[in-house]
């Protein structure tokens, strides 16, 4: 008598039972996704707690059509919780809509702009290979580039008469960069030889923007065009999101002036200590 016995799986089921099964039998996992759509995979990935989607999108057989159709807020998360050592490959991957959410979402607190962050995703940039390094430079604001580059190196513009600042390098023999010790030349090297060789309008709007735009300036059209973006995304902005949070009639507000935003926050924390009550600092100008 033949052996009737259904198949484990349906054509759809869970990113959990994907997983389990690849444990056991990952040729079996692998056929199972195979059988579903991307898109059935891609919210399969979604359901998933946020550590088990890299192991999962590593699974299907063609990550390439999956990874696109996560929201752009969702593969930021799953980058972060996978770590950053291993968010090369995603960002490859990723849509052009995908890896400028990665630096409007990941690289901010209130309006102020964390560089360290912003340095990480251009190291998985860097190491994800120059085409997605380019691209991602190409998308990006380039405030956002100038505020990285700014924070950690310098450019002098050197003739041929002239000799070069020690420890200084070049891509075109005329403008040299320099990293403080701390910074990493490799970040500036990579950045400014990819552009030269791949993009020069963009090498020399960088160059022009180091010599002559300061970093405040570059902040501030920084933070106006990230909040267009987060609008048209569907994130209210401040101040509205600070009245929905909150009903008509309750709560209230203060403006701190002159302390630094740690003493801000500490003053907050002790407030809400003593009065149970929730105290946040919600924005800094």
């Amino acid at each position: 008598m033949a052996d009737e016995r259904p198949e484990p799986f349906f054509a759809e089921h869970s990113g959990t039972e994907l997983l389990r099964l690849s444990r056991s039998d990952r040729k079996a996992a692998r056929d199972a996704a195979a059988r579903m759509s991307v898109e059935a995979q891609a919210a399969a990935c979604q359901d998933l707690r946020l550590e088990g989607r890299s192991e999962f999108l590593m699974l299907v057989e063609h990550p390439e059509d999956v990874v696109p159709l996560l929201p752009e807020a969702e593969l930021v998360q799953t980058v972060r919780a996978g770590g950053m050592s291993e968010a090369a490959w995603l960002l490859e991957l990723a849509t052009p809509a995908q890896r400028i959410a990665a630096f409007d979402l990941d690289c901010w607190v209130g309006s102020e702009l964390q560089v360290e962050r912003v340095h990480e995703w251009l190291d998985a940039l860097i190491e994800a290979g120059r085409p997605t390094l380019v691209k991602a430079l190409e998308e990006i604001d380039l405030e956002i580039l100038l505020l990285a580059v700014h924070a950690e190196a310098e450019v002098a513009v050197v003739s041929k008469e002239q000799e070069p600042p020690i420890g200084y390098f070049t891509p075109d023999g005329v403008v040299y960069f320099g990293t403080a010790p701390e910074a990493s030349p490799h970040r500036i090297h990579e950045i400014s030889h990819a552009l030269f060789s791949e993009d020069q309008p963009l090498y020399w709007r960088l160059v022009y923007g180091m010599l002559f735009e300061s970093p405040s300036e570059c902040e501030e059209f920084a933070l106006r065009w990230r909040t267009n973006r987060l609008q048209d995304l569907g994130f209210p902005d401040v101040e509205q999101a600070m009245q929905d949070a909150v009903p008509v009639g309750a709560g209230a507000m203060a403006a701190i002036l002159g302390l630094d935003a740690s003493a801000v926050r500490d003053v907050c924390a002790g407030s809400q200590a003593v009065t149970g009550e929730c105290v946040e600092a919600v924005n800094f100008n």
